[in-house]
């Protein structure tokens, strides 16, 4: 079967026994050059378990879904920087299929961490890839909801729900990303949301990666 125009080339290799690592060996129809972005910003965000996946409400405003592999560097901690490596492919709103790679560097663990975000190439990506030794998997799609703002109006928000695979087959958590931290703390969470895990570091993408 051939691979649409902007699909990723991959070599498959068994790691960890959980899935399969992908080894990119280039992007059929795109320019592989240099890093096409970098962001640095305060992250603000809380998450939440997700109970039942038969709870989360049928939403088609925002319907793609995306498979994401993050791997984690050497040298990552808890209370200082964790560094991880992803890779993500995507179906756009036209069908065609997107593949992005980048670097992302964090610190801090809680409501509010800073975050630096780099766009890598095929062959970064490959190489820095190759380097990590802890990995996770997941499926992230994204929901539309409102909420009750300070002033009483009602305010949009975008819920992740991550669907993780592998050795965390069946964990599910929805991450909610705020510009202020006044209008995270006034979020009052839906009732299918489960148990607040923003300040347990044992749901960290990088706690999770380790067991």
């Amino acid at each position: 079967m051939s691979l649409p125009p902007t699909a990723p080339a991959i070599a498959g290799c068994r790691m960890g026994g959980s899935f399969d690592i992908p080894v990119v060996v280039g992007i059929i129809g795109e320019d592989s050059g240099g890093a096409y972005y970098m962001s640095k910003n305060l992250e603000i965000e809380r998450r939440f378990i997700v109970n039942d996946i038969s709870d989360i409400p049928v939403n088609t405003d925002l319907p793609t879904k995306a498979r994401l592999i993050q791997g984690y560097l050497p040298g990552s901690s808890f209370d200082g920087l964790q560094a991880r490596v992803r890779y993500q492919l995507a179906r756009q709103s036209n069908g065609q299929l997107a593949v992005t790679f980048s670097l992302n560097m964090k610190s801090g663990y809680g409501l509010t961490r800073t975050e630096i975000e780099i766009g890598l190439a095929v062959q970064q990506f490959n190489h820095l890839f190759r380097l990590c030794d802890r990995y996770v998997e997941k499926m992230r799609w994204k929901l539309g909801a409102y909420y009750q703002g300070g002033d009483g109006g009602l305010l949009p928000v975008v819920i992740e729900i991550n669907e993780f695979a592998g050795r965390h087959d069946g964990l599910i958590l929805a991450e909610i990303e705020f510009d202020f931290e006044e209008a995270a703390n006034s979020f009052s969470p839906p009732v299918w949301l489960g148990r607040e895990v923003t300040d347990d570091p044992a749901y960290s993408g990088f706690a999770l990666a380790r067991r």
